[in-house]
């Protein structure tokens, strides 16, 4: 059973990662779009910012349970 929540940990850690890495594309696109348009929206460097951090993080963390199962 150990065995099996582990494996539920990184696809749930992957999909983190898969949900909010495309995120901050988005979010830079917004921005972009708000700076030629003279709109300045600070915040969406912020939400930018914490995607993308999520998103490593979740990656980082994913690789570290594969490690961890295989005992590299």
């Amino acid at each position: 059973i150990n065995h099996q929540w582990q494996r539920q940990q990184v696809y749930i850690a992957l999909a983190v990662a898969f949900f909010c890495l495309p995120g901050v594309f988005v979010f830079e696109l917004f921005e972009w779009h708000f700076d030629n348009i003279n709109q300045n929206v600070a915040i969406l460097t912020c939400w930018e910012e914490t995607f993308e951090l999520l998103g490593m993080y979740s990656l980082f963390l994913a690789t570290t349970l594969i490690a961890r199962q295989y005992q590299l």
